[in-house]
């Protein structure tokens, strides 16, 4: 699948920048707009709010295109 464990330091936000802006970002868009009933309405808001995220939400560092579809240009450029 790809994914890479990695260690960082305690209280070290920096070390990580992608996925704390991402966490910062899931909770003030998504997480504190509105506080869920249940443990699973919070679950099923989640799993909303990531595909939300993912695929609506064009962000500038990916030159305004959803993380889908930047995920999708990258691995055209790299079979091409």
């Amino acid at each position: 699948m790809g994914v890479e464990l990695r260690m960082t330091r305690k209280h070290r936000p920096e070390d990580n920048g992608v996925k704390e802006s991402f966490h910062g970002h899931l909770k003030m868009d998504y997480r504190w707009v509105r506080e869920p009933e249940s443990f699973l309405a919070s679950r099923r808001r989640l799993a909303e709010s990531i595909d939300d995220y993912n695929t609506e939400r064009p962000p500038s560092p990916l030159r305004y295109l959803t993380s889908n579809e930047f995920a999708r240009k990258e691995l055209e450029e790299i079979e091409a």
